[in-house]
């Protein structure tokens, strides 16, 4: 049975338990489906965070699961431009599989006026090569590939290593996904199918947008996912 959370539903419900499949004793698990109030329909691209930590986006078919949670009590954040954020605290039991549905309601984003300027060689495609060792892969190169996970396209192209370690890098790449930090997350967190575009940094060349010298020694993974 999946917990229903939406608008100012929220603060009845916020520590009510809700039926979990048991996974043993190891760590709990959120699994968490997110819709549109209006429609019912999935929605894809919405951010989740976890105790003010980014987690992952929700992909083509609005889920996101959440694994390795220690029990107790956890601050769980959902939100989406045009939508009104949903913020439960939460209560999950050691090895608990903890089912929520995350119902997001339209909300008006008022934006204030900007000029915008027209900048040849601004997309992400043209930013890859311009940095130098930047390397840009789109929807359509994607698709050609027949990989199954985005770590495997990686490789094929000599991007990554086996170790999962960028070339002339010390650790495993951050990953940024829509212009978010996800931390710890694995770059196969997002189905390939669900990928618009690809950006690959190694160290050195990151731009300022994705961390610039904060990405230190282990270089970033840019995704862009697909919303159409």
């Amino acid at each position: 049975m999946r917990r229903v959370l939406a608008g100012l539903a929220l603060a009845v419900m916020a520590f009510a338990h809700a039926p979990a499949r048991a996974q043993g004793a190891g760590d709990a698990s959120v699994d968490v489906q997110v819709t549109d109030a209006e429609t019912g329909a999935p929605l894809a691209g919405a951010t989740v965070q976890l105790d003010g930590v980014p987690r992952a986006l929700s992909d083509s078919t609005g889920r996101i699961v959440i694994r390795g949670l220690g029990p107790g009590r956890h601050l769980l954040e959902v939100f989406m431009v045009g939508r009104r954020a949903v913020t439960p605290e939460i209560e999950i039991a050691g090895g608990e599989v903890l089912s929520l549905e995350v119902v997001l309601e339209p909300e008006a984003v008022h934006l204030p006026e900007v000029e915008v300027i027209s900048v040849r060689g601004g997309t992400a495609e043209a930013r890859a090569v311009r940095r130098g060792g930047g390397r840009y892969l789109g929807r359509a190169e994607i698709a050609r590939s027949g990989a199954r996970r985005l770590s495997e396209l990686l490789i094929r192209i000599g991007a990554l290593q086996p170790n999962g370690h960028l070339r002339q890098a010390r650790c495993a790449p951050k990953l940024v996904a829509d212009g978010v930090l996800i931390t710890g997350a694995d770059i196969d967190i997002f189905p390939i199918q669900d990928l618009d575009a690809v950006e690959i940094y190694s160290i050195g060349v990151v731009p300022p947008e994705f961390g610039g010298s904060v990405a230190g020694n282990c270089g970033i993974v840019a995704v862009w996912t697909r919303h159409d």
